[in-house]
């Protein structure tokens, strides 16, 4: 594991070297097929929560931050054995101008980095949707997962290198990130941490069929509307979790 992760920040060094340029570049609308629809999982190995603000981002090893007053919350659940990922994101004072922000298929990222560094994108999510100043995105997507951004070490899929059970060896070296027109480092961004009671919520709950519509974020498929939140809602108390060490439901974790 090391190893690995020693070659994934290298490949998110050098990636920060050259991301003025890439952040600059001309961007392409976001792509909005839909293909075939992902269930969630009847049971997860991990969840993880990150809460966003604009004092988080960063381009390269330098601090940029990001859009005055706004906030996020994003929540994710995984479960290995299936290479399936659903989340529920929600940010607040986030412009919804995300349409070419990005090089990337979507302006809506879970990236690879720790906390103070830029780092390049894993998986691309639906962009935000919402009126006023509130905007949610959810859903489920499966592997491999590619992002379409230029430079990405990883575009090929889980195949050449990243795989979802990097984020739970080592979940404080990933981060959400929401890039806009006006902030294309970052308008709020987060770094994930473990989420044990949203993982034993998440797996007290039946497995529900996969909502219409979408956009592709894996080779697998996504699902666009899933509403992740009544899961959260039944954690009652036990949501203070920041710093929790993350839970593995996989034999021999």
């Amino acid at each position: 594991m090391t190893s690995k992760r020693s070659t994934r920040l290298a490949g998110a060094a050098s990636l920060a070297a050259v991301s003025p340029l890439i952040l600059t570049a001309l961007a392409a609308p976001a792509n909005a097929d839909t293909p075939d629809q992902v269930e969630r999982p009847a049971t997860f190995t991990s969840a993880f929560i990150a809460n966003g603000t604009p004092d988080q981002v960063f381009m390269g090893s330098e601090p940029a931050p990001g859009q005055p007053g706004a906030t996020g919350t994003f929540k994710f659940l995984i479960n290995t054995d299936l290479d399936v990922i659903c989340w529920d994101m929600t940010t607040n004072g986030v412009d919804n101008d995300f349409v070419g922000a990005s090089p990337a298929k979507t302006a809506n990222h879970l990236h690879d980095a720790p906390a103070g560094m830029q780092g390049p994108p894993r998986i691309a999510f639906p962009d935000l949707t919402g009126d006023g100043d509130t905007l949610t995105s959810s859903g489920c997507s499966a592997g491999p997962f590619t992002t379409h951004a230029p430079g990405n070490p990883n575009e090929a899929g889980s195949s050449t290198g990243f795989e979802l059970s990097d984020i739970e060896e080592d979940p404080s070296g990933y981060y959400a990130n929401i890039h806009t027109n006006d902030f294309r480092p970052g308008a709020v961004r987060g770094q994930l941490v473990a989420d044990p009671a949203g993982l034993a919520a998440a797996n007290a709950q039946p497995a529900t069929p996969a909502p219409s519509g979408g956009v592709r974020t894996g080779e697998g498929g996504a699902a666009s509307t899933l509403p992740m939140g009544l899961l959260a809602a039944a954690a009652v108390a036990g949501l203070g979790v920041t710093g929790a060490v993350a839970l593995r439901r996989r034999q021999g974790a």
